[in-house]
């Protein structure tokens, strides 16, 4: 069971981890920080425009609390109720996001299909979380 722990909470570290990562592009475009954009990331431009400010906050607490949860699970203490809270909020966010026009002029269809898959896949992992998180708890009501 521990080791289930383990996986589930690395899988929820690196999934913080990949949020991270358009923050720091979006960031870095926005402080003036990318001097020469890359031919694959000419078309990011005018969705990095259309971010507001708000859009990075929420993005960077989404990201610390899945990676708060991942730890939690990880050590061995109830992480669930944190992994909720940040699944709901990125999410929440995705969906507002991507409610931009320039959230569907920026991804191809597959790409945008891929984020109906990567949510599924951590509604799973959340899944799993409450169920290992759950167990302890029904065999000592049965011992």
């Amino acid at each position: 069971m521990k080791l289930i722990r383990i996986a589930l909470g690395l899988i929820v570290c690196a999934y913080g981890l990949l949020l991270t990562i358009p923050i720091l592009n979006v960031g870095a475009y926005k402080l003036g920080l990318m001097r020469h954009i890359k031919p694959a990331a000419v078309r990011m431009v005018p969705l990095w425009q259309a971010t507001q400010l708000w859009h990075i906050i929420l993005w960077v607490v989404g990201a610390a609390l899945m990676l708060a949860a991942g730890v939690q699970v990880i050590r061995g203490r109830h992480g669930f109720r944190i992994f909720v809270v940040a699944f709901v909020e990125v999410a929440g966010l995705w969906w507002i996001y991507r409610q931009l026009p320039q959230y569907g002029q920026a991804f191809t269809l597959a790409e945008l299909h891929n984020d109906y898959y990567t949510l599924s896949f951590m509604l799973l992992v959340g899944a799993g979380i409450w169920l290992v998180e759950r167990r302890p708890t029904a065999q000592k009501a049965a011992a």
